[in-house]
C-alpha cells in the first residue's frame, strides 16, 4: 500500500531469489506482487508470487536506520507459503542501499527459515523497489467499526478481551486482490503497550485462507490456522463483516471468537 499519486503504478522494480525447500529441488522465486508499507519506523515490505491457492512470499522488515555500515542488523526476515512459514533467525546483508529520500531500496540477501515441515533456504535474493513517499500505517484511519476476540491465554496480563481503538483497512494497491486490516489495542498498566492483529483478506474469495500475524508492541507475530468465515462485504456501501480466529506460531497463544464490524 503506498500513498502517492493513485495515478502512478507503484511499487515498482523486481524481488528474485533461488528458493531450497525441505526434501525437494531448488526453484526460482520472482515476486509478481508487491505490498509496501511503513510502520512503527520501519519499511516493510510483502512480495509474492502466485495467488491466493499457492503462493511463496517473502517479508522483509527494515529499520530506517539501516545502512551498509549497519549491515543486517534490525533486519527481520520470513519467508511463508500456504502450509508452512516463519521468521529467519539471521539475515545476511550482501548489498544494502537506500535511494534519495529513501523512496527505493536496492539489497542482495539470504536467510533460511525452520518450519515444521523441514528447512527452507533462501539464497541470491536481491531487491530493487521503487515506491514513493509512505506515510505510516498507524496514521491511517478505516473510519467507523469495532474489531474485537479473544486472547488465550493473554498476551498482556488483564487484556485477554482484546476491542481495538484504532482501525486500519486498506488495499495494498491498484490490482494487488488484498486488502489489508490492522487494528490496534493499547495496553495500560504495569506493562504498557499495544497489541492488535494485521490480517491479509484475499479480495475475490476473502474466506480463503490466507496470512495473520498479532501484534506485541513493536513485534509482528506470525499466526498459523488462521480463517476467516462468514464475510458479508459490500464493496458498494463499503462495510466489511467477518469473524476471524488464530493460534500463534509457537503454540503459545490462540485468537478466537474474533469479530470485525466496519465501515470505511
Amino acid at each position: 500500500m503506498t500513498n502517492t499519486d493513485p495515478k502512478t503504478d507503484l511499487p515498482i522494480g523486481n524481488v528474485t531469489a533461488t528458493l531450497d525447500p525441505p526434501g525437494s529441488v531448488a526453484k526460482n522465486f520472482n515476486a509478481t506482487h508487491f505490498d509496501v508499507y511503513k510502520l512503527n519506523g520501519e519499511l516493510h515490505i510483502w512480495a509474492q508470487q502466485g495467488g491466493a491457492d499457492r503462493y511463496d512470499a517473502i517479508f522483509l522488515r527494515i529499520p530506517y536506520d539501516t545502512s551498509i555500515e549497519t549491515g543486517a542488523k534490525g533486519i527481520r526476515a520470513a519467508f511463508l507459503t500456504r502450509d508452512a512459514g516463519g521468521y529467519a533467525e539471521e539475515v545476511k546483508l550482501l548489498g544494502f542501499e537506500w535511494g534519495k529520500n529513501k523512496w527505493s531500496i536496492t539489497l542482495k540477501f539470504a536467510f533460511s527459515v525452520k518450519c515444521e515441515h523441514g528447512e527452507y533456504k533462501i539464497t541470491d535474493g536481491a531487491l530493487k523497489l521503487s515506491y514513493g513517499e509512505l506515510s505510516d500505517l498507524k496514521g491511517l484511519e478505516a473510519g467507523a467499526g469495532t474489531v474485537s476476540a479473544t486472547v488465550e491465554p493473554p498476551v498482556f496480563p488483564g487484556y485477554g478481551s482484546f476491542l481495538a481503538s484504532r482501525l486500519s483497512f486498506v488495499s495494498e494497491g491498484e490490482g494487488s486482490g488484498f486488502h489489508r486490516l490492522v487494528a490496534w489495542q493499547a495496553i495500560d498498566g504495569p506493562e504498557s503497550g499495544t497489541q492488535g492483529v494485521m490480517l491479509r483478506i484475499f479480495d475475490n474469495s476473502p474466506e480463503s485462507p490466507h496470512y495473520a500475524f498479532f501484534i506485541e508492541g513493536q513485534t509482528l507475530l506470525l499466526a498459523r490456522g488462521y480463517s476467516l468465515k462468514n464475510v458479508e462485504w459490500n464493496k458498494e456501501n463499503r462495510t466489511f463483516k467477518a469473524e476471524f480466529e488464530f493460534t500463534f506460531l509457537d503454540d503459545k497463544h490462540t485468537v478466537k471468537a474474533g469479530k470485525v464490524d466496519l465501515s470505511y
